[in-house]
């Protein structure tokens, strides 16, 4: 029995000797491999932000997608597209200063100017509101009629309005009076959008204007130069016709080249009028 016993012990010892799993020498150390990128060099973060499109009788468009937004910092412009409510995002975009140009056909043109962007992987670069207004087709002015009498001058500014129950908030038209016969929002020497109010008789607007407040400007001789523009810049926020704000600079940009104010959607004088001082 003994005898027995010992037989078996030594089996399974030889069996467990037998089975061990030889380990092998060390090879020689491999060739290190290419150093990764930084993770402080790797740029992540987006930029994103969010428009609001309104078309040419100052109210909110519900569907604000289709804008495209262009982003340059300079060497190269990547785009991104605005989604029904109007956001847009730029995933992955590199660090830099960029310019964004926010374009929709039928609408005028927006641009913002350095925006600065600093990646980070958890922290997205904000971009300022802004407003996009549709291209003004029923809302420009037709015609300006222009009736000097002794000291002061009326003017008579025609829209076409007729098929919608609509009121120009006066702010949204700009009467431009100088010495330039190429006067405009560069060449001016007076407006007078503030003094613009509906006149009921004509279906239009009337603006007066008192020669003796150009005392100074002008001399007996000079010629004064006189036209009209129209623009969205106080528009309903939502669909209640009490809610008026102004777009402010959320509606227009300074041209960096020549300091002009340029408001997108303002539309072209029909005439520039000339009367004697």
């Amino acid at each position: 029995m003994q005898k027995t016993i010992f037989i078996i012990l030594v089996s399974i010892g030889f069996c467990f000797w037998a089975c061990k799993k030889e380990t092998g020498i060390a090879g020689p150390t491999g060739p290190q491999g290419n150093q990764g990128a930084s993770g402080n060099l790797k740029d992540t973060g987006s930029l994103s932000g969010h428009l609001s499109l309104f078309n040419e009788f100052a109210w909110p468009v519900n569907d604000s997608s289709g804008v495209k937004v262009s982003a340059d910092n300079g060497n190269q412009i990547q785009s991104a597209t605005t989604d029904a409510s109007g956001y847009y995002v730029f995933h992955g975009l590199p660090r830099g200063t960029y310019n964004l140009t926010f374009t929709r056909q039928g609408f005028g043109t927006m641009k913002l100017f350095g925006i600065s962007h600093a990646p980070d992987n958890h922290v997205t670069t904000p971009v300022p509101e802004v407003a996009l207004a549709q291209t003004l087709s029923k809302t420009k002015i037709d015609s300006i009629v222009l009736l000097p009498n002794y000291n002061y001058v009326i003017i008579d500014l025609f829209l076409d309005t007729s098929s919608n129950n609509y009121v120009q908030p006066y702010e949204d038209l700009v009467l431009l009076v100088g010495k330039d016969p190429n006067v405009s929002l560069s060449h001016y020497l007076v407006t007078y959008s503030e003094y613009l109010s509906p006149d009921p008789s004509s279906g239009g607007y009337t603006a007066v204007v008192d020669k003796s407040n150009l005392a100074g400007l002008f001399q007996p001789g000079d010629t004064i130069y006189i036209t009209a523009n129209t623009f969205t810049r106080f528009a309903h926020k939502l669909k209640d016709s009490t809610t008026i704000q102004d777009l402010g600079t959320a509606y227009y940009y300074i041209d960096p080249a020549t300091g002009d104010y340029v408001y997108p959607n303002l539309s072209s004088p029909p005439a520039i009028l000339k009367i004697p001082y």
